[in-house]
């Protein structure tokens, strides 16, 4: 049996039925009405009564309130057909044929709440069984190659047909309509409650699988003028994120259009617009394509867009669907973005945009335990400008700083994106590197030496300033601590005994050898 449709409330059916009640609440008074003209016999005039008494009390008071549990038991659906299909007959068959117009409204009437509160199918069944039913009552007035016989006969079916069919095509176009507000709804509020992009990104993905049969969709975003796909899913399968051109592609044409684009034929109108499109994902070429820009604070961020294998696949509903979703995926990338944004500015040392402290330590001590599982090594490198003080007392607090921006500079160019660095305090800066050896960290430690003795400082007074030196103690666990104290404290002994030394060293050997070498 086809189910009401889910998207549609309770209230709402309640309300759809309400003018179907009031309608056959009237109808079933004329019956009794007209049960009570002296023309009908005794039996016949009960027999109208009690049937036109009792569909008042089924369709107008029992029905509307037995709504909310029909769909949990269909038989009520049923044993409600059965009843209306008997109700009918009777009171068919005791109409005289002037009140044959009062017995196909009543039967229309009847047809249209069954296809409101049971749906297609029901509905149909209850065409058939009026429909025999009346050809049974009238068949003695059937003339063989009667035309108007046959038409009487076919009238009802044909009627129910039409009738039947228009209420469950508004029925699904009103269930659809609604389905699409629910997921914009759906979607606004869990966009509203997303600070990581990497988490908006996967509720666009489910926003679009739960509204739009889409074979391929993707999210790109910007990150400087690069456009990345975050998100590339083709017919049945997600790929990995990757750089895509933006000239002259789909892309660049929502960029710099700012509106919303829908292609029912892919093939045909891309040059139209003078634009070539690329394939990405499975080697298929796509159809039907609609995309949206994100856009907020008046800032392109990217877009999102989806595409059929077939022509003609998505319509303008579709697209306002696309357009809310990018809109409020628009909304929480910014959020999410910003709020990366403050929390990066918590994480860092305001100068020098290095870690800070205890944000190092952290990250640190997360690494160490990610490297226990994978039996891999982590680096510490502990460095110190040396002399430093002369910079400030001498040139000023402002070159002191320029030597500080400078060696995080230099420090970020010589590690990869894994490493970590921080800024313990002052001018003494941490290092960490994951899955680098001891050998490894040394040669880091020598590169990062060698170029901040290449930096360009400004000449102030009579002199050049000097170039600054460094003093660097390195530590590798697991051999010299387990855990980030242990390695940290390590790697700024050795730091001590490279100052010990002379300065401008790199000390990774055992503390005691310091001090037997120790010049001093």
């Amino acid at each position: 049996m086809s189910k009401p449709y889910r998207s549609i409330t309770l209230s709402d059916s309640q309300r759809v039925y309400l003018p179907v009640a009031i309608a056959l609440l009237v109808l079933n008074i004329i019956v009794i009405v007209h049960s009570l003209d002296a023309s009908h016999s005794g039996e016949v005039s009960r027999e109208n009564f009690l049937v036109g008494f009792l569909f008042i009390v089924i369709s107008s008071l029992i029905v509307p309130r037995l709504l909310p549990i029909m769909d949990d038991y269909p038989i009520l659906h049923w044993v409600h057909i059965l009843l209306i299909a008997a109700f009918i007959g009777i009171i068919t068959s005791n109409q005289p044929e002037h009140m044959l117009n009062l017995s196909i409204v009543f039967i229309a009437t009847t047809l249209i709440g069954t296809a409101i509160i049971a749906g297609r199918v029901p509905a149909y069944f209850l065409t058939i069984l009026v429909a025999v039913t009346r050809f049974y009552i009238y068949q003695g007035t059937i003339v063989e190659d009667s035309f108007e016989s046959w038409v009487r006969a076919l009238a009802l079916p044909m009627a129910g047909i039409v009738c039947v069919e228009t209420i469950s095509i508004m029925r699904a176009s009103i269930a659809k309509e609604v389905l699409r507000l629910k997921t914009i709804n759906r979607v606004a509020q869990s966009f509203s409650s997303s600070l990581e992009i990497n988490q908006v990104i996967t509720l666009i993905s489910h926003a679009i699988q739960d509204t739009l049969q889409a074979d391929t969709y993707y999210v790109a975003l910007f990150y400087g003028e690069n456009l990345h796909l975050d998100l590339l899913y083709d017919d049945g399968e997600f790929f990995p994120p990757m750089e895509v051109p933006l000239e002259g592609t789909l892309a660049e044409h929502l960029v710099k259009t700012r509106e919303p684009l829908l292609l029912y034929d892919l093939s045909k109108e891309h040059q139209r617009l003078g634009i070539q499109y690329a394939i990405v994902g499975k080697p298929h070429i796509s159809r039907s394509w609609m995309g949206a820009p994100l856009i907020a604070n008046q800032k392109v961020l990217g877009l999102v867009a989806v595409a059929s294998y077939k022509p003609g696949f998505f319509n303008l509903k579709d697209l306002e669907m696309i357009q809310s979703i990018a809109l409020q995926a628009s909304l929480a990338i910014d959020n999410a973005r910003n709020h990366t944004a403050v929390l990066e500015q918590s994480r860092q040392d305001s100068l020098t945009g290095a870690l800070n402290h205890g944000t190092f330590i952290t990250m640190l001590q997360e690494e160490i335990e990610k490297s226990k599982a994978t039996n891999h090594s982590v680096a510490v490198v502990m460095l110190d400008v040396d002399s430093f003080k002369q910079y400030n007392d001498t040139w000023g607090h402002l070159v002191g700083d320029q030597v500080l921006t400078s060696l995080t500079s230099v420090i970020k160019g010589h590690i990869k994106q894994t490493g970590l660095v921080g800024r313990w305090g002052g001018e003494e800066f941490a290092i960490a590197l994951p899955k680098a050896s001891l050998k490894q960290a040394v040669s880091v430690a020598e590169r990062i030496r060698g170029s901040m003795q290449e930096i360009d400082l400004p000449s102030k007074g009579n002199g050049k300033m000097p170039a600054p030196t460094l003093s660097q103690g390195i530590a590798v666990f697991p051999q010299d601590a387990d855990d980030a104290f242990g390695l940290i404290d390590t790697a700024d002994k050795r730091l001590y005994c490279a100052k010990q030394m002379g300065r401008n060293q790199i000390f990774s050997d055992a503390v005691e050898r310091c001090y037997a070498e120790d010049p001093g």
